[in-house]
């Protein structure tokens, strides 16, 4: 989609392809690309916005050595602090793999998303993703509770205390 312009105040969003959207609430998604320090390491080439990876095994094309992940690839899986996360520990296990000789199978991030949309009320989507060669990437058994509860908001504010002790611990 591409957008031609908004207005907060008026809740439009204008575009080539669909034309004026109203809408409530609305996020604008900027194009992405990997980040700067990426660029630097030399793992993207000119014109690119993204490093050339191996999409099941996550290593630099050029280098086994060095794995890329989270907003750094382009995989099209949630940029999500608990996507990159699960991402993480598959890289582990296929690095503890690697020192031992040993290869294993390609495990799928999950994204779990809560999201707050009501004071203290929150709903969810939880996915995994599969790979087809031909195909590529698509979701996997996703499972949603769209309605926002109080148990949903419970669990969501103990799923981020666990991810952020995960990533940050």
């Amino acid at each position: 989609m591409a957008l031609i312009s908004h207005s907060t105040y008026k809740k439009k969003i204008i575009t080539e392809q669909w034309g004026d959207l109203d809408f409530t609430d609305g996020s604008i998604y900027p194009t992405c690309k990997a980040a700067g320090i990426v660029y630097k390491a030399g793992l993207v080439k000119k014109g690119e916005k993204w490093p050339s990876i191996d999409p099941l095994k996550y290593h630099f094309m050029g280098d086994e050595r060095v794995y890329v992940t989270g907003d750094a690839r382009n995989q099209p899986f949630s940029k999500s602090g608990n996507t990159s996360n699960s991402e993480g520990h598959y890289i582990a296990k296929l690095i503890v793999a690697k020192l031992n000789g040993k290869d294993i199978p390609w495990q799928s991030p999950e994204t779990l998303c809560y999201s707050a949309v009501e004071k203290e009320k929150a709903g969810w989507i939880d996915v995994k993703y599969a790979y087809d060669p031909q195909k590529g990437f698509s979701f996997a058994d996703p499972k949603v509770d769209e309605n926002a509860t109080e148990s949903n908001y419970k669990a969501y504010i103990e799923w981020a205390k666990g991810l952020f002790r995960d990533m940050f611990g």
